[in-house]
């Protein structure tokens, strides 16, 4: 049974690293280890470029490499670093603010949203960002142009594993079937700003891979039918989300 519940950038480029050096977790971790190196050396030049110190660049960098959880993801075979590398990789690109630099970021913004979905609107968002601090007509212009040609760079890379979606499922599937899942553990009656899988409104739902088109579609139903039920309760989830994310933030224990 063909399953799409999780996105394809990481099993990909693992699939392509075992065609090579044979199944090996270690050949994985050694690539993960070298995608950290290149995260440190892209943290410097970003912190760089934005204060025009270039201490301010190297202290960003050291502080990176004493974060537990960045220590902690890099043996693991799990999407963050290398999703992490390609996320400062195209925001270095896009700075450049030059036409190849900027075809190269959308590449390399597209394989990121194969590896997570939501990579899919942050482009647009930065780009938003820095519009919001050029408030002019020639800024909203060429703000445009790079939109769009960023855009259209990510979706020759995404669209064609969006059209074997397609394919295999008969049903539109950007690039992955998780999302559904994902809004409904973290809104529900039972939610708590944490993952809550053990939700009443998780009752009924098939996890058979053969389900997942309508799982996902149910559990979306389902998510945002309560979101529009409890509009204040959805709010002050909020907070608590922020909370567990960059105050508890121990994603990796799952792992260990």
């Amino acid at each position: 049974v063909h399953s799409v519940f999780w996105p394809v950038g990481w099993p990909g480029f693992m699939g392509a690293l075992f065609s090579v050096t044979g199944p090996s977790v270690l050949a994985a971790q050694i690539s993960n280890l070298i995608f950290a190196a290149v995260v440190f050396v892209l943290v410097a030049i970003l912190g760089t470029s934005l204060s025009g110190d270039r201490i301010v660049g190297r202290v960003a960098a050291m502080i990176l490499t004493l974060y537990p959880n960045q220590i902690a993801y890099v043996p693991l075979l799990s999407t963050e670093i290398f999703y992490e590398m390609l996320l400062l990789l195209g925001i270095t690109l896009l700075m450049r603010e030059r036409p190849l630099p900027t075809l190269l970021a959308g590449a390399v913004f597209g394989v990121a949203t194969l590896t997570k979905t939501q990579n899919l609107c942050l482009p647009a968002i930065m780009l938003f960002g820095v519009f919001l601090t050029e408030r002019s007509r020639g800024s909203l212009v060429g703000r445009a142009k790079t939109l769009s040609a960023l855009y259209i760079t990510m979706m020759l890379i995404v669209i064609p594993w969006s059209w074997r979606n397609y394919l295999v499922f008969d049903a539109f599937i950007p690039v992955s079937t998780n999302g559904g899942w994902t809004l409904l553990t973290g809104n529900n009656p039972e939610a708590n700003g944490d993952y809550t899988p053990d939700t009443v409104l998780a009752q009924g739902l098939s996890h058979n891979p053969a389900d997942q088109v309508s799982m996902d579609r149910l559990a979306r139903t389902r998510a945002v039918t309560w979101i529009k039920e409890n509009p204040i309760g959805f709010l002050l989830l909020l907070p608590r989300k922020l909370l567990r994310l960059w105050v508890i933030d121990g994603d990796t224990e799952w792992f260990y």
